[in-house]
């Protein structure tokens, strides 16, 4: 197990908030009952359907090699602090950019654990284990279990189907 980076962001963490390790690898901040559409069979139609390099390009307008620049370009941005993938999904497209990348502590963070667990078996099928320097996280992007000025660099691809109001939380905490 991973436990340096367990100690990393357990020190990041709200006072109030519970880390528990859902299944190796795999940690949650939210309560056990706390699962989304995401975690029934419609998880695995979203991620073969919206993953789908075609359908992004018809549907969207867009290549999905964007994805991999964007996080390329957001892991390079600093050379120390912590980085969060708000709304991680399942590395789809980024998967060899975050298995490529050793410099900082990475919190990838979905509130769904179907998402969690397809990027955990797409990190391990590239590096046979997922990397030190990673961590999967169970989190809610409404509502961020993070004390404010956490991490150097936050990502967030994958949060264009949630309300305009995720957008705002990511970035603000309301006095």
């Amino acid at each position: 197990m991973k436990e340096p980076n367990v100690v990393d962001l357990s020190s990041i963490l709200l006072k109030d908030s519970i880390l528990k390790c859902v299944e190796p690898d795999i940690y949650s901040v939210l309560p056990d009952e706390s699962w989304n559409e995401y975690d029934s069979k419609f998880g695995l139609f979203y991620d073969l359907v919206a993953c789908n390099p075609f359908y992004n390009r018809i549907v969207w307008g867009y290549s999905t090699q964007m994805f991999s620049k964007l996080v390329d370009d957001a892991l390079h941005s600093a050379s120390d602090g912590p980085v969060l993938d708000i709304g991680c999904g399942s590395l789809a497209f980024t998967k060899n950019e975050y298995s490529q990348y050793k410099d900082r502590l990475v919190v990838l963070s979905d509130q769904s654990i179907a998402m969690l667990r397809m990027a955990k078996e797409r990190l391990i099928k590239i590096n046979g284990k997922i990397p030190d320097n990673l961590l999967l996280l169970h989190a809610d992007a409404l509502n961020l279990p993070f004390q404010d000025n956490s991490f150097k660099t936050i990502i967030s691809e994958n949060l264009l189907h949630c309300p305009g109001q995720a957008h705002q939380n990511v970035l603000t905490r309301p006095s």
